[in-house]
């Protein structure tokens, strides 16, 4: 028998109204960690987005995630900016004494 933590489906599908796509994602079983789904237009160019979010692993201290932004009309995985360069680019502090 194995650990949650250990099973990994590595194929996931997704089916919007127009479309249907599988891709060569990972992510554990443990029903308590399956995909998460949201449509939202996120760049504000009238037309939604499927945000996937992925679990990688987990356990004590630890849960790895990863995000897959795809268009709703034909599936096409968009690509997102890193967001460590996003914040470090749209950031500004100063320390004053």
């Amino acid at each position: 028998m194995k650990h949650w933590e250990t099973e990994i489906r590595s194929r996931i599908s997704v089916s919007a109204s127009y479309a249907s796509k599988s891709f060569p994602w990972s992510n554990v079983t443990n029903p308590a960690y399956y995909p998460v789904i949201e449509v939202a237009d996120l760049n504000e160019d009238g037309d939604n987005e499927i945000i996937v979010v992925l679990t990688k692993g987990y356990g004590t201290g630890d849960h790895a995630q990863e995000i897959h932004i795809l268009s709703e009309n034909d599936l096409k995985e968009l690509m997102i900016e890193d967001p460590f360069y996003y914040i470090v680019k749209n950031s500004h502090s100063s320390i004053q004494s």
